[in-house]
């Protein structure tokens, strides 16, 4: 789920919590070892806070890894653009 800035910011500071959690684990471990459980104890949420917003743990994946590529894209545009 992106955040955007119309979101109430109690919803904003949840999501931020399951990025930071998840991006935590993911350098400490193998994506195939990471539970929602332990992403949930880390975010400091509870567990069905996380399925509110995300129904699998792929589907963050794919959201963050979305959210990057299209970081790294809009860089590459910019330095093509400033050359």
């Amino acid at each position: 789920m992106q955040v955007s800035q119309y979101q109430d910011l109690r919803v904003q500071r949840t999501i931020n919590s399951i990025y930071d959690a998840f991006k935590r684990l993911i350098c400490e471990k193998e994506y195939s070892k990471i539970t929602v459980t332990e992403l949930a104890k880390m975010a400091q949420i509870n567990k069905k806070t996380f399925y509110r917003y995300y129904p699998t743990l792929d589907d963050l994946l794919i959201e963050l890894q979305t959210r990057y590529s299209q970081a790294y894209l809009r860089n590459c545009l910019r330095s093509l653009k400033d050359a």
